[in-house]
């Protein structure tokens, strides 16, 4: 998205405490990667979804040799993943909480996968019960998409959980007109719909009612 269309979202969700970018967020740990290891990274950013099998190793490698950069530990999940190795992606999800606390990507990895297999008590303590970026990152004014994303979906799922309606769709009302298409989006439509259900009562004939209450 071009820097206008960036400053039409931020007025759109002005709502939000922080403000949205499309454009790649520099990290101070690319500066100390060599020239060939920036484009290895970039070939690896670019393939890894066509043909994850291929960059397997590859990845194991350079995590192992660039353990600062986060980028990789992060690849090698999404690698694991994508090849079906549940497990060995459970466990470098912790090793990435452990290694970077204050990587978001790890966090939004591991909080996913709790609540996948619905641990929400997990998930509050792994993000000290604060599902808002600015409350996590209060230094920061400005985050990129896909960490907006991320974290509105996590908030939207933590909400819900904790029964509180009102959040729940503050969060997921601003996913939903942000980016429609996300997996996120359409994994919390059901919850939704769910929610906005309101009631089923019976008419002064016994027929039922259904009453379908949009907020």
């Amino acid at each position: 998205m071009h820097s206008s269309e960036t400053l039409q979202a931020q007025e759109l969700y002005k709502n939000l405490s922080y403000d949205i970018t499309w454009e790649p967020i520099p990290d101070e740990w690319e500066d100390n990667l060599p020239e060939n290891i920036l484009k290895q990274k970039e070939t690896i950013y670019h393939g890894i979804n066509d043909n994850p099998e291929k960059y397997l190793d590859e990845l194991i490698k350079l995590d192992r040799e660039y353990p600062d950069c986060k980028a990789f530990s992060n690849y090698l999940v999404i690698t694991y993943l994508l090849t079906g190795q549940q497990d060995m992606a459970i466990a470098q999800m912790k090793v990435n909480n452990r290694k970077y606390p204050d990587y978001l990507f790890a966090k939004l990895q591991l909080g996913q996968h709790y609540i996948a297999i619905k641990q929400f008590e997990n998930l509050k303590e792994l993000f000290d019960n604060k599902f808002d970026l600015k409350q996590i990152y209060p230094e920061r004014d400005i985050f990129h998409i896909t960490e907006v994303e991320g974290m509105l979906y996590v908030a939207a799922e933590w909400y819900n959980w904790c029964g509180d309606k009102e959040k729940f769709f503050f969060y997921y009302n601003i996913l939903s007109e942000l980016s429609p298409s996300n997996a996120g989006t359409k994994k919390l439509m059901f919850i939704a719909l769910n929610n906005r259900f309101k009631h089923i009562k019976k008419d002064n004939v016994g027929n039922t009612e259904y009453s379908l209450t949009l907020t």
